[in-house]
């Protein structure tokens, strides 16, 4: 046999998974020729696949000074990288397999793939891209794109690509897995198992499938099922990789009568922590237990009187007859949510390490808090679960509380980087081991956390714990509970009801944490709020008699009976529990009898007029086509009015004013409730059914006096704090915010009296939003609503990066009278969102669903910004700021490499050091990637100055150029405001940014391009020449 001969065999043997043959006749080939590469490179990945990581690298590097420019060598070494758990390495070599291979697609879909499990998104979205533009009919390419838009929370866009990739590839069961994930995410749990199940049924071995799929079934509380189908994990990675392969069998459930077994950790050490309850069922069946753990939980676990023999991870076990790996006892022993093992505590701290840490708390009067804010990066869900620190400020200021971090490792350091450093003490360095951590938990009088280990440890001590769940939690949470079947009584769950959105979940533990604080749950002078759930004080006692009119004229005598209002520590909210427990007969009996008139003389005529008057001035152009709601009307004037004023659909419904009064079951675009939230006693309820009432683009108009703000020094002395009248709920803006955040709504007060809330503004609201009509007041009660309201213009500045975005926005905003800056930046990615200007419109309109906060940057709240996109060019002046390409460039390479900006650029890169720089965020550019960046100016620069040309350059797109504003500062400005027919300051202001491209006094615009080489030139040249002169710009 010839050495070619030789060779194909050994490939065959390879291929078939006889990778010892495979190796041995390898061997031989290079005993005979030491030089033949492919049996070099062969052994390289045959090593690789053994996870003999050091033969590999050495076979590798053979390989590669034998064939320095082969792709598919760099390529491989890449992957062997990967396995090896080098991410950087691995990246390293997939782009030297890009540069031999410019076309190279699996190479820059591997790359894609490495950038996106190190979080760099961007990056990833960057490779994918490309994938697609070199092959776009390639399902693959589009899956993986698909899956980095939905990493970035682009959820729409990563839909689009996942159903490019189906209908390149029906049949492509990855796809229904990532659509599955995506509709998981989304919170979707039964589409997400659709979308499984349709993967199996393409694929019924496919081990990912079933395991995704039993995830949803675990999270539904489908235990049976789920235990089942989780038993694929072994077949599916990352776990495949890691499956013990014992000698001995694994074990069946079967009664052990003094058989050894091996029980062994499997993931994470919270899944170590939370599984390991079951040893005491084991041991009942007669097992003798080895457990063999992290090293970590050693100390903690040695406390378990069933277990044995404890060792750690790296230590070889002694002979055992069974083995199961630890997650797989809750399937064997057919745990159901009634039967799982839940008796607390089943772990026990060291008395003696109590005793330390007693010592270290000494003198500590106040509640003792643990904390985490962080899991290990490395979970693939870990931007989910983990949060930034400063979002805990608001806990951190609740008095009478003494925070501990228990957050150990990288995200330890937050203490400083946040400034937490003197208001949370941290034993990071002191909590060398779980046994540890676990002697600060007893002491403790709570612990709050993320999900990690630590809830998990906290539950097994059986202390109290407060865990903090992202929107899609993991299974074992299961949906919708507050409490935890695993961790009963001392386990609280606080989950997201947004994707994405922690500060809900922050606000209702600080009100929970403020009652646990003042140590008065069930004090006489607390109660809690209505609308955040948090501390409400007791602020004073109002006459049940007390009318709105009394400050002018005593309407009835006193009844000798009090209202006690408590207001909210926390969103201020004011309200009385008076008339909580009364039945509807009696508050119609006691409130709103024939005397009502009495207490408010309005409400028969006067205001139901004003207020169709109102309505038909702000939609009357719509009279033909709305469905209105008039909720809490009463009798229904109000709404006999709008039809006689020509309002075709109009629908009166009063659930206090007649019981017997059917609801309506249909969907309305305009709801109102003029005077109405105040007299409700649960304003959430009352929410919950406006909601039920709303079409999805429709709006919620409604009208209550919002507080004072010296509420604090006049009390129950403000007029309508009015029990007489009803007004048993009397609001501020942040506890109206809360209530429309809970369902979803996005709240706007119009002035201190008015206010609406919508999901996606319609069209028909935009005189309202727009300020060009407002709501007049219906009483002299209500006097104070006579100031006129607006939503001014904002502006929005669309650019390049290092373009002078910051000096237009602050520009603006010093010297006309816009209130916020938004902006939008091509560099990231928005320039890929969409092809043309004229699809801007559209763009912003189907943009409010995606999160979408690293596309748009605002000072309002997104959703807001994007919700009143309908009436875009009247609500917006949009500016577009371009600045000579070249000094763009400069701007970028100085960013990189940290130069002073006294000297010219170097000509090595600093990728890595860019990427250790936290200021150096997403500028992670290099020299090499110009004329990428020369082509999106190009484009970008060609699009947005024709379209605002064709727009007459002022009603849509107002171009700037970055030049006159630095050169040509007073006259630039004085455009501007002719332009948007608002006058400037008669001496404008210059901003003074000195950190920032202008760099005032630094040296004369366009002094960058010194640096140049003729090579640079030439390049800029070619690519934007004809652009650049056609705006000015010479070359």
């Amino acid at each position: 046999m010839n050495i070619q001969q030789q060779f194909n065999q050994a490939s065959h043997e390879h291929q078939s998974g006889k990778l010892k043959e495979a190796e041995t006749l390898y061997k031989k080939i290079l005993e005979v020729q030491p030089g033949h590469i492919e049996a070099i490179h062969r052994l390289a990945v045959l090593y690789a696949q053994e996870r003999k990581f050091d033969l590999s690298i050495n076979f590798f590097l053979k390989t590669v000074s034998l064939k320095p420019d082969s792709a598919e060598v760099h390529y491989n070494f890449a992957q062997m990288f990967k396995l090896q758990g080098n991410p950087a390495k691995a990246a390293e070599s997939f782009r030297e397999a890009i540069r031999f291979k410019p076309d190279y697609v699996e190479a820059y879909l591997s790359l894609g793939e490495i950038l996106k499990e190190t979080r760099r998104l961007s990056e990833a979205l960057e490779n994918y891209r490309k994938a697609v533009s070199l092959m776009p009919d390639f399902a693959e390419a589009h899956r993986c794109l698909g899956s980095a838009l939905k990493e970035l929370g682009r959820f729409d866009e990563a839909a689009e690509s996942y159903d490019r990739a189906l209908s390149l590839n029906p049949n492509f069961p990855d796809i229904y897995i990532n659509i599955g994930n995506l509709e998981r995410l989304k919170g979707n749990i039964d589409k997400a198992a659709e979308y499984y199940r349709k993967a199996i049924s393409l694929k019924p071995d496919y081990a990912l499938a079933h395991l995704c799929l039993s995830i949803v079934l675990l999270l539904r509380g489908d235990f049976e099922n789920g235990w089942k189908a989780y038993q694929w994990r072994w077949e599916s990675e990352p776990l495949r990789a890691t499956k013990r392969n014992f000698p001995v069998p694994q074990w069946d459930g079967s009664p052990l009568n003094g058989k050894r077994i091996l029980l062994y950790s499997e993931q994470g050490m919270g899944d170590t922590i939370h599984f390991i309850r079951y040893v005491s069922s084991v041991k009942q069946l007669g097992g003798k237990i080895i457990v063999q753990c992290e090293k970590e939980l050693i100390k903690m676990f040695s406390r378990i009187p069933e277990i044995g023999l404890l060792i750690s991870k790296e230590q070889i076990p002694p002979a055992f007859d069974v083995h199961c790996p630890l997650l797989s006892l809750p399937y064997l022993f057919g745990t159901k949510a009634d039967t799982i093992p839940a008796d607390l505590p089943y772990l026990s701290s060291s008395q003696k390490l109590i005793e330390k840490w007693r010592e270290h708390f000494k003198g500590i009067r106040e509640v003792k808090i643990g904390l985490v804010w962080a899991g290990g990066w490395r979970h693939p869900e870990d931007h989910y679960r983990s949060m930034p620190l400063s979002l805990f400020r608001p806990l951190i200021a609740v008095p009478n509380t003494r925070f501990f971090s228990l957050q150990v490792g990288e995200r330890a350091a937050d203490l400083k980087q946040y400034g937490f450093e003197g208001k949370v003490v941290d034993l990071s360095l002191e909590l060398s081991d779980f046994s540890e951590t676990a002697a600060v938990i007893s002491l403790s009088d709570v612990v709050i956390t993320v999900d990690t280990a630590v809830a998990h440890l906290a539950g097994a001590l059986a202390k109290p714990v407060w865990l903090l769940l992202p929107f899609a939690p993991d299974w074992r949470w299961l949906l919708h509970r507050e409490d935890s079947l695993w961790y009963p009584k001392v386990m609280r769950l606080f989950r997201q009801e947004r994707l994405g959105q922690w500060e809900p979940v922050i606000n209702r533990v600080a009100a929970e944490l403020h009652l646990l604080a003042a140590g008065e749950n069930a004090a006489a002078d607390v109660s809690r709020c209505k609308c955040c759930g948090g501390k409400a004080r007791w602020i004073g006692s109002a006459d049940f008699s007390k009318t709105c009119l009394d400050k002018n004229r005593k309407v009835f005598h006193d009844a000798g009976v009090s209202a006690d209002y408590f207001r909210c520590e926390t969103c201020g909210f004011l309200f009385t529990n008076f008339i909580d427990d009364w039945s509807f007969e009696r508050v119609k009996k006691e409130i709103y009898n024939e005397q009502y008139l009495l207490a408010d003389p309005d409400v028969a005529e006067r205001r139901p007029a004003a207020n169709a008057e109102l309505i038909h001035r702000l939609f009357g152009a719509y009279k033909e086509t709305l469905k209105i709601l008039d909720y809490g009307g009463g009798d229904g004037n109000l709404a006999r009015r709008l039809r006689s004023l020509g309002f075709a659909h109009v629908v009166s419904f009063d659930p206090f004013y007649d019981s017997a009064n059917p609801k309506p079951g249909e969907k309305f675009n305009l709801v109102l409730a003029f005077e109405v939230a105040e007299h409700t006693p649960q304003p959430d309820l009352f929410f919950q059914e406006i909601v039920s009432f709303l079409d999805a683009e429709g709006i919620f108009l409604f009208s209550t006096l919002l507080q004072p703000e010296n509420i604090a020094e006049i009390g129950l002395n403000w007029w309508y704090a009015a029990p007489r009248n009803g007004h048993v709920s009397l609001y501020t803006k942040r506890s109206l915010e809360i209530l429309a955040e809970k369902y979803k709504l996005i709240y706007i007060s119009l002035n201190e009296g008015f206010h609406c809330a919508f999901n996606r503004a319609p069209a028909f609201a935009a005189p309202l939003l727009n300020g060009k009509q407002k709501p007049q007041p219906s009483s002299s009660q209500f006097s104070i609503l006579n100031s006129q309201f607006s939503i001014p213009k904002k502006a929005i500045v669309i650019s390049h990066e290092r373009s002078g975005t910051h000096f237009l926005m602050n520009t603006l905003a010093l010297n006309f009278d816009y209130i916020a800056q938004p902006w939008i930046n091509f560099d990231f990615d928005l320039g890929l969102n969409f092809h043309a200007p004229q699809a801007f419109l559209a763009f912003f309109k189907n943009m409010q669903d995606k999160p979408g906060l690293n596309i748009v940057k605002s000072h309002h709240h997104f959703d807001f910004f994007s919700s009143i996109a309908d009436a875009l060019s009247e609500q917006f002046h949009i500016f577009y700021v371009y600045r000579d390409p070249r000094d763009v460039m400069v701007s970028f390479w100085r960013i990189i490499q940290n130069l002073p900006w006294d000297e010219g650029p170097k000509t090595e890169t600093v990728g890595e050091f860019m990427r250790a720089e936290p200021r150096g965020g997403n500028l992670r550019y290099q020299k090499e990637q110009s004329p990428t960046m020369l082509h999106r100016w190009k484009r970008h620069a060609e699009s947005w100055t024709d379209f605002a040309k064709a727009q007459g350059n002022t009603e849509k797109v107002i171009l700037i150029r970055y030049e006159d504003l630095n050169l040509k500062f007073e006259e630039t400005v004085k455009d501007i405001g002719e332009r948007i027919s608002r006058p400037a300051r008669k001496i404008p202001v210059r901003p003074d940014l000195r950190n920032n491209v202008v760099m005032p006094g630094k040296g004369e615009v366009g002094a960058h391009r010194a640096f140049f080489t003729r090579e640079d030139h030439e390049f800029v040249r070619d690519i934007a020449g004809e652009t650049m002169e056609r705006l000015g710009y010479g070359l």
